[in-house]
């Protein structure tokens, strides 16, 4: 069985800075949109964001489950500091190849347009993701 995978990104995608609130904080809107990729496509989500140094796994997934997220998370991608973040998406997708079908990547960083060409959905850090960017998401993993 093959899988659609969203790696996604945290800080300017799913938390955004509000005005009214200090840090960064979950987006409703973001979480949504996110619930609806996943929701159409049935991809599951691989945290790619940097918060996987400092919170396992089991912590990710709970932290996004209380955010109201509802897609299945199955991990994080590995860290390994000398790839940066394109080069750690990219070692998780060769060492899965034969169990994934589609990939898209949702992130803020403009650094990864270049490696990741097509499957990255650049992410306004200052709104989070949008229905429109999940939207193009859906598209991209074959929708």
């Amino acid at each position: 069985m093959t899988h659609k995978i969203v790696f996604l990104d945290l800080d300017g995608v799913l938390l955004t800075l509000q005005p009214d609130k200090p840090g960064y904080q979950f987006s409703k809107e973001a979480v949504a949109a996110l619930n609806f990729l996943t929701g159409v496509s049935g991809a599951e989500v691989v945290v790619s964001s940097s918060r996987r140094e400092t919170l396992t796994p089991p912590n990710l997934r709970s932290l996004l489950e209380s955010a109201g997220v509802t897609g299945y998370v199955v991990g994080c991608t590995p860290h390994i500091s000398v790839f940066g973040r394109a080069g750690e998406i990219q070692f998780f997708v060769d060492e899965h190849r034969l169990k994934i079908a589609s990939w898209v990547v949702l992130d803020d960083d403009p650094s990864l347009a270049e490696e990741l060409g097509i499957r990255l959905v650049m992410v306004d850090e200052r709104v989070g993701l949008t229905l429109e960017n999940a939207k193009r998401a859906a598209q991209i993993l074959g929708l």
